[in-house]
């Protein structure tokens, strides 16, 4: 499922979404148990039904158009600024596949780093969730 709940952040209802089932990717298995992503707490309510509850240790706030989206993440390590002569074209068999948000390839830290169409990633979660 896209839609993990709603959490309030600084006094703000705001959806959480899993952006890791939207963009397709395995969870990793040895992470998808372990305390330091996630600590389960079963949530009694008045009603004395049991609801399972997930609190995510970090999650990253997204401002798009007015809108914001809550993503559950496994780690911040840094915002970085680059410069538009540094995108890279994604390789065909990224560009050419049915459903890709890949828009293009930075190169960081000898590594390949995707970089999302955010648009269609914004245009997608509005489409799933609404």
């Amino acid at each position: 499922e896209i839609l993990l709940g709603i959490v309030n952040i600084r006094g703000e209802i705001l959806m959480c979404v899993s952006l890791s089932h939207l963009l397709g990717l395995e969870d990793n298995p040895a992470n998808s148990d372990s305390e330091q992503s996630k600590i389960q707490q079963p949530l009694t309510l008045k009603s004395k039904t049991n609801v399972s509850s997930v609190m995510y240790q970090r999650m990253v706030v997204v401002e798009i158009e007015g809108n914001r989206w809550v993503f559950p993440v496994d780690e911040i390590f840094t915002v970085q600024r680059f410069h538009a002569n540094e995108l890279l074209d994604a390789p065909a068999v990224i560009s050419n596949a049915t459903y890709t948000y890949t828009k293009w390839i930075i190169n960081w830290q000898d590594k390949k780093v995707n970089y999302l169409d955010d648009e269609l990633l914004f245009y997608t979660l509005n489409r799933k969730i609404t």
